[in-house]
């Protein structure tokens, strides 16, 4: 009998040994992909950030030789212009996730009206596709309470991002749908649903599964535009945690 329990210890302690040593291998497994991914992150960013700089650079240089040229110094600086944007996003983003990693993120908590927020990314979205050829769609509801409070940089940065994504990756004669509608109120809160939805080259199913994830971009050729840090959707996706809400 005492042979028979000590053998059933050993068998439990042999199966609580083999789930921990597999637990320990699925978190060596996952701290090797995130090594392997920062390190694909910092060789790419290290090219990523020498391009915008090195047209900086180099635009300035010929503006200073041709300084005299106003119509060569205005085509340099439209240059250093978008340069300069392409530049502060990949940094802002490189600081936005360091300071949600670290928890130093702060949300606010202030008076802002829905309706500003909409129209602010409606403009800054409109303005993107200025030269383009894609028909922009929003559909707003009724909007019983849009004095809220929250945090309305985030949201607003949230959105902004969002529909970039959706700017840069649909071609000439596609179509992009914004939709805001307040879903439910009540005990001193209201219920937003915000739907961005495009015709553009889409993704592929098992890239879905990583949209979410840092340091991810998805290869394609199709993209309008340059390409960013891979951090957009994942700041993305902590930013509406962070607030209380829901993606999918």
């Amino acid at each position: 009998m005492k042979k028979k329990k000590t053998v059933k210890k050993l068998k439990k302690k042999i199966a609580v040994l083999e789930t921990e040593n597999l637990s320990l291998q699925e978190s060596v497994l996952r701290a090797e992909n995130n090594s392997r991914e920062k390190s694909a992150f910092l060789s790419h960013m290290s090219h990523d950030i020498r391009t915008p700089l090195n047209g900086i650079i180099g635009m300035t240089g010929i503006a200073m030789k041709h300084f005299d040229d106003k119509d060569r110094v205005l085509d340099c600086l439209g240059k250093i212009d978008s340069s300069s944007k392409h530049l502060l996003s990949l940094i802002n983003d490189i600081l936005d996730m360091s300071r949600i990693e670290s928890g130093r993120m702060v949300m606010n908590h202030e008076r802002m009206d829905i309706r500003e927020v909409i129209n602010g990314c409606v403009l800054i979205a409109e303005s993107l596709l200025a030269q383009r050829k894609v028909d922009f769609v929003r559909e707003f509801g009724i909007f019983h309470h849009p004095l809220l409070i929250g945090d309305e940089l985030h949201l607003r940065q949230v959105l902004i991002n969002i529909l970039s994504n959706a700017i840069k990756f649909t071609p000439d004669g596609g179509k992009i749908f914004f939709q805001v509608k307040e879903v439910s109120a009540g005990d001193g809160k209201a219920t937003y649903h915000f739907e961005i939805e495009d015709t553009g080259i889409g993704m592929k199913p098992d890239f879905l599964e990583k949209i979410w994830d840092s340091f991810t971009q998805e290869n394609s050729g199709n993209c309008n535009g340059y390409k960013g840090t891979g951090l957009g959707m994942a700041i993305t996706k902590k930013l509406v945690d962070l607030m209380g809400g829901l993606s999918r």
